[in-house]
């Protein structure tokens, strides 16, 4: 009786599982397309207030460092040159 009982349950959940899934699936659809549009709208205005500052003219700035490339400042070995014997 126990296990006829988990599967009623089971399969019971399952169905409203997907009853409410379909009910808020407009909901969250919404709710993700506002949260992303507030996201890229503030990312759009802080490009366009970085885009508008005056500078003088000659002014130099440096908005990032290069990365430093170590793997070529130090020797690897010594390369041979082979030829193939028939």
């Amino acid at each position: 009786m126990g296990i006829l009982r988990f599967l009623f349950f089971a399969i019971l959940g399952y169905y409203l599982l997907m009853v409410l899934g379909r009910l808020l699936s407009p909901w969250l659809g919404r709710y993700a397309a506002r949260k992303s549009e507030a996201v890229f709208r503030r990312a759009f205005e802080h490009a366009q207030q970085v885009k508008e500052e005056p500078r003088e003219v000659g002014e130099v700035t440096i908005d990032r460092k290069p990365p430093r490339n170590e793997k070529g400042a130090r020797p690897v070995g010594e390369y041979i040159e082979f030829e193939e014997i028939e």
